[in-house]
């Protein structure tokens, strides 16, 4: 089996949605062994947190989109990404935003979590004129299809299909929108 790094240059550069890697080392967690975050460069880490708390302050604007445009994240025409929102600055690249996509206040989006005996790493993608409700948090490995809506204070650990309306903790399709 391919050490931790190899595993996850090879999801970054492959087109798999989710990686999950079980931890067996002899530290007590993951997080404790020291190899997480030297996955990355350690000065391009830094400069992504720096720069994706900068952008999390502004208001929605297109320098904000510009931003995290710097720092790897995939946005498309007219998106809007209310202040206080926080993308994941460790793989930022790992998120596409669709055209006309909103993103409301305080919401959060992982592209990667760690327990204390594993480590996921996935792709987040926010389709076109998809609207995330304030506070909720997107699972990394998930996609919200176009034309969706996620209720305020939800917790996506699932897909959301194009034009469904979704909410809760864990989030359940409520209707559809066509």
């Amino acid at each position: 089996m391919s050490d931790f790094k190899d595993q996850i240059r090879d999801f970054l550069c492959g087109t798999q949605r989710v990686l999950v890697i079980k931890y067996t080392g002899e530290k007590l967690n993951i997080a404790q062994e020291g190899r997480l975050f030297w996955t990355k460069n350690p000065l391009v880490t830094r400069f992504n947190i720096l720069i994706c708390n900068l952008a999390s302050k502004l208001p929605a604007c297109e320098f904000k989109n510009k931003l995290y445009r710097l720092v790897g994240v995939k946005i498309g025409r007219e998106v809007a990404i209310a202040q206080g929102a926080n993308l994941d600055a460790l793989y930022p690249e790992l998120i596409t935003i669709h055209d006309g996509a909103v993103l409301g206040r305080e919401c959060v989006i992982l592209t990667h979590e760690t327990t204390v005996d594993t480590f996921r790493l996935g792709r987040v993608e926010i389709g076109k004129q998809a609207m995330i409700g304030v506070r909720s948090v997107i699972r990394s490995g998930v996609k919200i299809g176009e034309g969706s809506q996620v209720g305020a204070c939800s917790f996506v650990n699932k897909d959301v299909g194009d034009f469904e309306l979704a909410g809760g903790v864990p989030v359940r399709t409520v209707k559809s929108l066509r």
